[in-house]
């Protein structure tokens, strides 16, 4: 079976759009051309390990109109679609020149929405059973299938995906009218937690994300949302994309929402999910932003004076965890090692990779501060702008 040059065509469309979904641990940082013309980007797989992935859509019309996004009903881009069987057919290719080792499927909604992923499931079928793919399959769920079709992609998926879009219902309103918040959206997740309870399956949780900015959320709103999705759907990560306005689109007007914002959020996140902090001690001004100016744990850390210096040869794990500087492991190691040998300087913390000038200022040495810093006697919550 020969793929037509109309495949290719519609498949290098379809791949460039894809580019636009978060919801997998992909960077565009790095990323590989084929001869074919499509991308390729790093991804991180859920056991720590790199390969390349190909991410695609099914199709790229849409009936649906969010003002954010150039696949709408007002029609900003071309359509094009991908047959299922050309398209495992040509993953199966990657696979055998041993180009790619992970595959990312989703779809705009062109179609009745069951129709739709039943294209995606004949593609995953078709490259698990047919071609006998073994490595990391990504699905994204649509809103409006049924029950049957999210247990048959978790069946199939490493994992599986949901944009929620908004934090709340009325500000997915804002951005999505023709959408509900709960009854197609919510549910879906509120389903793959059940079904990953109750039944023997191959997918390992589900991932989100969150268009930031177009619908007038704050900071502090992400934040507690991003903790309830953690703690309530036991979703593995929820993915931020700041809002670049597209010429053509509803929101085509609206000022484009700043990287750094996105960045800060990702910082508050990791925060939660791996330093032990709860949504209420991300610092947020009166309006409910982040700082710009810096990260969420070091304006913490200013805004508790009360808890340092710290004592690196007593302090327990989780209060090393929230100095400036000290992350997880670096943590872990500092305990391990002080068993047998103190730290006695500032120095002493590059031996584990630790910023000297960013995590001493914070710290006791044997019960003696040995650096401090002009941020500490004198500061002044500075909001981003």
């Amino acid at each position: 079976m020969e793929l037509s040059a109309d495949f290719y065509s519609n498949l290098t469309r379809l791949a460039q759009d894809g580019r636009h979904d978060l919801a997998c641990g992909t960077c565009g940082e790095g990323r590989r051309k084929l001869p074919s013309g499509q991308w390729l980007y790093p991804a991180v797989m859920p056991d720590g390990r790199t390969q390349w992935m190909l991410k695609v859509l099914m199709s790229n019309a849409c009936v649906n109109r969010c003002g954010y996004c150039a696949f709408g009903a007002h029609g900003t881009t071309e359509p094009a679609r991908l047959a299922p069987d050309d398209l495992a057919l040509f993953f199966s290719l990657l696979m055998k020149e041993r180009k790619v080792g992970a595959l990312f499927l989703s779809s705009a909604i062109c179609d009745r929405p069951i129709r739709v992923m039943d294209d995606m499931l004949k593609t995953a079928l078709l490259v698990r059973r047919k071609y006998r793919f073994r490595g990391y399959l990504h699905l994204k769920l649509l809103p409006g299938i049924g029950s049957d079709q999210i247990l048959a992609a978790m069946q199939l998926a490493d994992r599986v995906s949901v944009n929620l879009e908004a934090v709340s219902p009325a500000r997915l309103q804002v951005i999505a009218p023709e959408k509900s918040f709960d009854d197609d959206l919510l549910s879906l997740l509120r389903q793959v937690k059940s079904i990953g309870e109750k039944q023997d399956v191959a997918c390992r949780g589900a991932t989100t994300q969150i268009v930031v900015g177009p619908s007038g959320e704050s900071d502090r709103e992400i934040v507690g949302f991003m903790n309830r999705c953690y703690s309530e759907l036991d979703l593995k990560r929820v993915y931020y994309s700041a809002h670049t306005p597209i010429p053509g689109t509803p929101m085509a007007d609206l000022t484009p929402t700043p990287l750094w914002r996105e960045h800060r959020l990702y910082q508050s996140d990791w925060l939660l999910r791996q330093y032990g902090f709860s949504a209420d001690e991300i610092p947020t001004d009166e309006h409910g932003s982040l700082s710009r100016d810096a990260d969420p744990k070091l304006m913490w850390a200013r805004l508790h004076p009360e808890y340092f210096p710290l004592e690196i040869n007593a302090a327990p794990l989780e209060s090393l965890m929230r100095v400036p500087g000290i992350g997880p492991r670096a943590a872990l190691r500092i305990v391990n090692t002080r068993r047998g040998q103190p730290l006695r300087e500032p120095r002493d913390l590059s031996a584990f990779h630790i910023p000297v000038r960013r995590a001493g200022p914070w710290l006791l040495f044997s019960g003696q501060r040995r650096m401090r810093t002009q941020a500490q006697l004198q500061f002044e919550f500075s909001p981003g702008a």
